[in-house]
């Protein structure tokens, strides 16, 4: 989540700099969140981790950043995203 490429990754890698290129334009709030329910789910089953996801959906689609990404799908346009 610091921007930079991985440990045990190439940063030249043709599919690897698309995916960090990627991730720039992606809401910090929805990144934080995803990491989160990553980790959970990497110590635990994947049924617990998917419990946890279910029982974060409302934290997750109650943020401005969520209605942001929507509406610029909807209207084709690039979301600008301000973490909340």
């Amino acid at each position: 989540m610091s921007g930079g490429c991985p440990d045990g990754y190439d940063a030249e890698d043709k599919v690897i700099s698309r995916q960090l290129k990627n991730l720039k334009y992606t809401a910090p709030i929805a990144l934080s969140m995803a990491s989160e329910l990553i980790d959970i789910t990497a110590s635990t089953t994947l049924e617990q981790g998917l419990d946890s996801e279910l029982a974060k959906l409302t934290d997750i689609f109650s943020t401005r950043d969520a209605l942001e990404g929507l509406s610029a799908l909807i209207e084709g346009r690039r979301a600008t995203y301000n973490n909340s």
